[in-house]
């Protein structure tokens, strides 16, 4: 909110640390202004925005709208494909990856952020490849098939020979690392 203080705008907080909240500075009609919001603003631009590349919708009343009553217009699409509001850990994945542009059979609607990512390893693994199923070796960075590779219980993905000769190289630096002297 605005003060006017003879034709000055100002805040109240400004006024009040200048001391100027008190008679006789500030006139006796004292003209508050709110700020104008929605389509009272002359700034409107039909309830869309684009907030970090996706394109957001003014939809203030629904359950996943932000502080500013925006909600990502991709979530809206899902939810009228489905029929009701999406779950609460449900997440929008694009399958064609590209975040500004919406094509609504291209939206498939992830019952967690697991599948989500799974999803993302698959299509990376599919376009560098040509195989879905392949992985990915943290070491060599090769795609290869599962049954090529290890997988460990934090879903670390290996080739054996992979991680043979990183234990080796290991043990030579941990080895020269002993023999030389500190300092």
């Amino acid at each position: 909110m605005g003060l006017s203080v003879a034709g000055m705008r100002a805040s109240r907080r400004c006024l009040l640390t200048r001391k100027l909240a008190n008679p006789p500075y500030v006139s006796k009609d004292i003209k508050m202004s709110r700020s104008q919001k929605a389509q009272s603003n002359p700034n409107w631009r039909v309830g869309l925005c684009m907030r970090k590349g996706y394109c957001t919708v003014f939809t203030p009343l629904h359950s996943r709208a932000d502080s500013h009553g925006y909600v990502l217009e991709h979530i809206l699409i899902a939810e009228k494909a489905l029929g009701k509001s999406l779950p609460p850990n449900a997440i929008i994945h694009h399958a064609d990856e590209q975040q500004g542009r919406i094509d609504p059979n291209g939206l498939v609607i992830c019952p967690n952020d697991a599948y989500h990512i799974l999803l993302h390893q698959r299509s990376r693994a599919l376009n560098a490849c040509g195989n879905a199923e392949w992985r990915k070796c943290g070491i060599c960075k090769q795609y290869d098939a599962p049954n090529n590779v290890h997988i460990d219980t934090f879903g670390h993905v290996r080739h054996p020979h992979c991680m043979k000769m990183q234990s080796a190289a290991r043990r030579k630096k941990n080895a020269l690392a002993n023999k030389l002297p500190l300092g």
